[in-house]
């Protein structure tokens, strides 16, 4: 290799070639060269690599998250429906409760009425029996 391309133009010998160059390539250095760069596209391949499966492993994650975000939301949501639900029926039951106390309070406003009139009808009954027993002698 030396022979071949760097005896055209200038140099007439490899001597005078070598005497002018510091940098003489060989197929060592050039071998060597190759090598270290085959080596740093593999690395780089490699690296390359990691990365997409570290984005897919992101992406699978993320898709993860977002299904687990979704059911969140959708459980959130049903809770909430559930509490305005809860609180429909409490307003129910609150309702129903205050009529009942409003139907006893009148039962027992009833029932004092009837024993107010059962009273008075007793007291006319026994004022008519006490008015005959008194004029009948």
């Amino acid at each position: 290799m030396r022979n071949s391309v760097y005896n055209q133009g200038i140099y007439d010998s490899t001597e005078n070639f070598e005497s002018y160059s510091p940098n003489v390539l060989d197929n060592k250095s050039i071998n060597n060269f190759k090598q270290g760069t085959e080596k740093m596209i593999q690395n780089t391949q490699n690296l390359h690599n990691k990365i997409l499966n570290l984005q897919e492993n992101i992406e699978k994650h993320t898709l993860n998250l977002d299904n687990q975000v979704k059911q969140l939301d959708e459980t959130n949501s049903i809770i909430e429906s559930n509490k305005e639900e809860i609180r429909r029926k409490m307003e129910i039951l609150e309702n129903r409760n205050k009529q009942v106390q409003l139907t006893i309070d009148r039962n027992i406003y009833y029932k004092k009425m009837t024993y107010v009139w059962l009273s008075i009808v007793i007291f006319i009954f026994v004022a008519i029996l006490l008015g005959f027993s008194y004029f009948k002698k």
